[in-house]
């Protein structure tokens, strides 16, 4: 399993290359990767405080780490002149919808009522 450090680091490449500030293979400049990793962390603590999502960095899936990379690409395109177009945008939505019904499934952690008889 991945450190979080390095899933950190695998969502703000994917961000910044689905921009086109980082080529395929390409690390981030050191600026670029500040940058992204404190509008990251900003999105997260807002979807949390939010109750949009409920997960560790640890127990990212696939999906998960893909949407927030859409997530952070679309927060980050602003900062770098980019624009938001309509495929950036629908693939922020949906990532922000699968995180809200996980966040809300009884698997994310969260305590469920229970009715006794």
């Amino acid at each position: 399993m991945a450190s979080p450090d390095a899933i950190a680091t695998n969502i703000k490449n994917g961000a910044l290359q689905r921009l086109g500030i980082v080529g395929a293979g390409n690390t981030a400049s050191p600026e670029d990767s500040v940058l992204a990793g404190l509008v990251l962390d900003e999105m997260i603590d807002d979807a949390y405080e939010r109750g949009d999502i409920g997960f560790v960095k640890e127990a990212l899936d696939d999906t998960l780490v893909h949407g927030l990379k859409a997530m952070l690409a679309y927060d980050l395109a602003p900062y770098f002149s980019k624009p938001r177009t309509a495929d950036l945008r629908e693939d922020s939505q949906r990532a922000r919808i699968e995180f809200r019904k996980r966040a809300a499934s009884p698997s994310s952690g969260e305590p469920v009522k229970a009715e006794y008889f």
